[in-house]
């Protein structure tokens, strides 16, 4: 018997040449996906080498992701079983799941209770059924012909496909792109859930065990729906349609278009603030590499417009001497000196001068006292606030709230693959933030991603809490940002080392770069948030 030995999880094993990896794994009843040479793979991946395999349950993060593209297909085969009429399309992730739009063709209101219902009752007969979920490599004229629509937007996106074939998965009848690893079958699905929540539906995890409040969420679901709006306005609301501008020369009215309304949205912010007299503080926080500093700018000069002179101040520069914080977890705001940081925003609200400190990133320490700078705030002044942790309640917690606006800044992804599978938000942030740390703060690309997962643990610990209890929301995203970030991040991306562990995360970042067609920056006006990023 031709055999080979395999590193499994750790330990040397004999397996057969061109073993499946669920033949492999079998007796393990709780995989649901595998790490095979640092790529996450399905389980139906054979195997004809020496490889280093490791288990993915849905119990890690990894496994979750897993689980969730699952869920997808399935309410994607149940919803076309069951309501094949109505109009479904995926929307942003809410409330410990993925938001569902779901419209009647003739607009009438739906029961969304009876339609949850109904999904629910079929998907446990789904999980029972323990359906296996297919994998097939199709040329571009065979999935073609999967598409009934040829104006849907699958049919759009597979115009400008970069391959001459494609990995397709399905369940039962009904078929997706491959755009993620899905699970051996429907049995790894117990725990999915379909919630009501107008005007459409929540599909939720095993994993979530937030009650789904109607009011919680709210000004978020606000947002996405204003930009969704814009992106129906400008006509790019799929993957598809964005690579059709760009090669239809419709690109740089698209880019004018989305830039103007970040210019009016930003100007309304504005009005809003200066409506309430008793402002003298705007505090403005988000997720790392949201666009907050540019955010922050604009809406200075906006400010100014109404006749404000602003003053701003970075909560970066407040950080402690790194030898101060060697216990202290740099996403915490307890890296930050939040006491000389109360201590200066009272005293310049008291009319004084004060010495603002400076963090030189480089050296990760505070710059010499003598070249600190000398502030204060003129008679029609407003303090400005940025940073992490700007909305925490340690910060300002001795001024009485009518006199605090907040705003929090993040990139809420709206643009969408197709109808069923969507762009996740920190996909594009992480790709904001590969770009600017390897263009401007000598990080490269396998560091970004390694420090990656613990930054999005600080988020959402430290800052996402937050973001429910603001004045309004700016939403940072572009339409066709990742068209520009694909000329840069592609490159840094193949600088990851193969051996390195954070290559096969590389490898999913440029999977999923090949579907937008690339676009240079020279379209950017140069007060865009995306400026901040790439030049």
């Amino acid at each position: 018997m031709d055999t080979i030995v395999i590193d499994l999880d750790g330990r040397k094993q004999s397996v057969r040449r061109g073993s499946s990896l669920k033949d492999i794994l079998k007796d393990q009843t709780d995989a649901i996906a595998a790490v095979l040479n640092h790529h996450l793979v399905s389980l139906d991946t054979t195997v004809f080498h020496g490889v280093s395999v490791s288990t993915v349950t849905s119990q890690e993060p990894r496994g979750r992701a897993v689980l969730k593209k699952g869920a997808e297909l399935a309410f994607q085969f149940l919803m076309g079983e069951i309501y094949p009429e109505l109009r479904v399309e995926i929307g942003q992730s809410l409330l410990g799941g993925y938001f569902y739009q779901v419209d009647s063709p003739d607009g009438s209101e739906l029961d969304l209770r009876t339609v949850a219902r109904r999904v629910n009752d079929e998907m446990q007969k789904l999980v029972g059924e323990d359906r296996p979920f297919q994998r097939e490599l199709l040329s571009l004229a065979e999935a073609m012909s999967l598409v009934n629509d040829p104006t849907a937007s699958r049919a759009k996106l597979l115009r400008s496909w970069p391959s001459p074939r494609i990995h397709v998965v399905g369940l039962g009848g009904c078929h997706d792109f491959q755009h993620g690893v899905v699970p051996p079958s429907s049995r790894h699905l117990a725990g999915v859930e379909v919630l009501p929540f107008p005007p459409g539906l929540v599909l939720r995890f095993g994993d979530c065990c937030e009650k789904l409040n109607p009011d919680h969420g709210r000004l978020l679901m606000d947002c996405y729906q204003e930009t969704r709006s814009w992106n129906e306005m400008i006509g790019v609301r799929t993957v598809g349609e964005l690579n059709s501008s760009v090669l239809e020369r419709r690109f740089e009215r698209v880019v004018r278009l989305n830039e103007a309304l970040h210019e009016k949205r930003i100007a309304r912010i504005a009005d809003q603030i200066c409506e309430n007299e008793s402002v003298r503080v705007v505090c403005i926080a988000g997720p790392s590499a949201s666009g907050k500093s540019t955010f922050l700018q604009r809406l200075a000069i906006q400010l100014g417009v109404n006749g404000k002179a602003p003053l701003t101040i970075s909560l970066d520069d407040y950080y402690r001497e790194r030898e101060q914080s060697v216990e202290v977890d740099l996403e915490s705001p307890e890296a930050l000196d939040i006491g000389l940081l109360n201590r200066h925003v009272e005293a310049l609200l008291r009319d004084e001068v004060v010495s603002i400190p400076r963090f030189d990133f480089t050296k990760q320490q505070p710059v010499p006292r003598e070249y600190w700078k000398l502030v204060s705030l003129k008679p029609n002044g407003i303090l400005l606030l940025e940073g992490l942790h700007a909305l925490n309640p340690a910060i300002l917690h001795n001024l009485p709230n009518e006199t605090v606006f907040r705003v929090f800044v993040s990139a809420l992804t709206q643009i969408i693959i197709d109808e069923f599978n969507r762009v996740p938000t920190s996909k594009v942030r992480l790709l904001r933030r590969i770009t600017r740390d390897r263009n401007f703060r000598g990080a490269t690309t396998a560091e970004v991603l390694e420090q990656w997962p613990k930054v999005q643990q600080g988020e959402k610990r430290y800052i996402f809490p937050f973001q429910d209890r603001v004045d309004c929301l700016f939403n940072s995203s572009l339409v066709f940002e990742a068209a520009i970030l694909k000329s840069f991040a592609w490159r840094y991306l193949l600088e990851v080392p193969r051996e390195h562990p954070t290559q096969g995360e590389a490898f999913r970042l440029l999977k999923f770069l090949e579907l937008f067609v690339p676009v240079l920056p020279e379209v950017l006006p140069d007060n865009s948030i995306l400026q901040e990023f790439v030049t």
